[in-house]
């Protein structure tokens, strides 16, 4: 059998040659363009068809007419506006520029310039370095066992006149005199912290002459802790307030006893008229003085067999206490001193503490 078209079914020629019949289409499948162009709009819709497909199969395409949208006349602005309307240029808002450092009204709408550069250097010779450790901030002081001072934080200055005003004052010496990180340590010859026996005046003088050097250097006492040493130690800070004179005093064991050191004067002759206006019955005992101290000692009158109750004690504190703050000495802290009795080194007996007070005006004569 003939076909017409090679490799095509034997019954596609009989479709083709029948929609060649019904359109009356040349056999070569070509037409004039005018006879193939249907007339714009000719079948109700802006589409024309496809000739040369069947009715089911034709699509529509759309017609592009041949003049470009842009061709068309519109109206001017400026006729449909009035005499004398600005311009759109006109109308616009000019553009504000602000510098980059600046900061905008809205600080949320802050856009921040540029970084300024900054020099890069390794080795970092342009870093700031800290001062040098020259001055402490506060110093440390404790007594230890019976002959141990030691001085925390304390400048080498320091260190030098204290070792030569207050160390050379106990007459047996030291052993050990060295430096444990920045705590300076003194090991004396003796039992200087007893404050017992012919040299007990050299250890208070040594007391009461430590404070003094403290004061010149600008060092005062501020509060005392007892963390991390067995003895309690002393904490003292920068301040420009500056103390004259210290003095000191101490307290029997039957606290119905007290010994002033060094005092002037002036509180010989009024403290025990001081203290009987407070309802204290006390009375000075006696006088000791030597070639380094004066040792006022008062004592409370009690009867005769009865022991001192700890309200007449506490009572007899606390009129001392006002009585001499009435003649200008202010306490200053109270220093826990060694245990005294035969089982002293086995931590029993009793311990007394040391009355630094402190006065604004010159030692007096």
């Amino acid at each position: 059998m003939n076909y017409q078209y090679y490799h095509q079914p034997p019954y596609y020629a009989q479709q083709q040659q029948q929609q060649q019949q019904q359109q009356q289409i040349p056999p070569n499948a070509y037409a004039s363009y005018n006879q193939q162009m249907p007339a714009l709009w000719s079948n109700n819709t802006p589409y024309m068809r496809s000739n040369g497909l069947p009715q089911t199969m034709q699509t529509q395409a759309p017609v592009i007419p041949t003049a470009g949208l842009n061709n068309f006349s519109r109206p001017e602005r400026s006729a449909t506006l009035p005499a004398g309307y600005p311009g759109r240029s006109a109308l616009k808002r000019p553009r504000k520029m602000s510098k980059p450092t600046e900061k905008a009204a809205e600080g949320f709408h802050y856009v921040p310039g540029p970084r300024k550069r900054t020099v890069s250097n390794p080795q970092g010779d342009n870093i700031p370095t800290p001062p040098g450790h020259t001055e402490p901030i506060q110093l440390f002081m404790s007594l230890h066992g019976t002959n141990e001072l030691h001085l925390g934080q304390l400048s080498i200055t320091a260190i030098d006149g204290v070792r030569k005003s207050v160390v050379a004052i106990w007459p047996h010496g030291f052993d050990i005199d060295d430096m444990d990180g920045e705590v300076w340590r003194v090991r004396f010859r003796g039992t200087p912290w007893s404050f017992t026996g012919p040299d007990a005046h050299k250890a208070l003088a040594m007391l009461q002459k430590l404070f003094q050097e403290f004061s010149e250097y600008g060092w005062v006492f501020q509060t005392s802790v007892n963390i991390g040493t067995t003895s309690p130690r002393l904490i003292f800070i920068r301040a420009k307030r500056r103390v004259i004179s210290f003095y000191l005093l101490y307290f029997s064991h039957s606290t119905c006893r007290v010994s002033l050191i060094n005092f002037p004067p002036r509180v010989r002759t009024h403290l025990v008229a001081l203290l009987q206006q407070q309802k204290v019955a006390a009375q000075s005992n006696y006088m000791e003085e030597n070639d380094t101290m004066d040792i006022q000692v008062v004592e409370m009158k009690k009867v005769p067999g009865y022991k001192t109750s700890e309200s007449e004690s506490a009572h007899f504190l606390a009129g001392l206490l006002s009585s001499l703050d009435t003649l200008g000495f202010s306490l200053e802290t109270a220093i826990p001193i060694a245990r005294k009795g035969p089982f002293s080194w086995l931590g029993v007996g009793p311990k007394q503490e040391l009355f630094l007070f402190r006065s604004n005006q010159a030692v007096e004569k």
